[in-house]
């Protein structure tokens, strides 16, 4: 179960990683061209550096799904890395799981009303907000998937490991 779950996740990490690297050269793109026009030709293009904001943003949110499920995101582990006993652990990181996962519902729900309530543009009234906005839901449905893959592999492989440890404990074999 462990393999599956672990290659599903593989998967998707590599689509979110190609969407993320295009955004990012797209970004790269426009940096060149709005460099290029501003001081070669004398242009500047207001909307170009607009666009370059929600690129850069898009990229961050869209990429912070992977981070939640290798835990490689910004996070307060004082007391979990303190944790010694297997059994805690597990529910630890159980409960953990539940709670990205249901923060993450919670913002997409709130994302997605937000990006439909809204009908105003952008600063440079090219772009309409609820387009931009619509980033909120798709980043938080990317981060609740992976938080239901870490929670199923919290439940097939720490279920698993706090069995072994505790039958080994007991004197019992693997």
């Amino acid at each position: 179960m462990e393999s599956k779950i672990r290659a599903f996740e593989q998967k998707f990490s590599f689509i979110v990683l190609i969407v993320t690297s295009g955004l990012i050269l797209i970004g790269t793109g426009i940096v060149f061209s709005i460099t290029f026009t501003r001081y070669v030709l004398g242009i500047s293009f207001e909307w170009a550096e607009e666009l370059l904001r929600y690129l850069i943003i898009c990229a961050a949110l869209i990429g912070s799904g992977p981070m939640v499920f290798n835990d490689t995101h910004i996070c307060m582990d004082f007391f979990s890395n303190r944790i010694k006993n297997p059994t805690i652990k597990y529910y630890h990181s159980l409960f953990s799981a539940v709670c990205v996962a249901a923060f993450s519902l919670l913002l997409f729900v709130w994302g997605l009303k937000l990006s439909l309530a809204t009908d105003m543009r952008t600063y440079s009234m090219i772009f309409d907000l609820g387009t931009v906005y619509a980033m909120i839901p798709l980043s938080m449905a990317i981060i609740f998937i992976y938080s239901l893959i870490k929670l199923a592999l919290v439940i097939a492989v720490g279920h698993q490991r706090i069995a072994v440890e505790s039958t080994d404990s007991k004197g019992g074999e693997f």
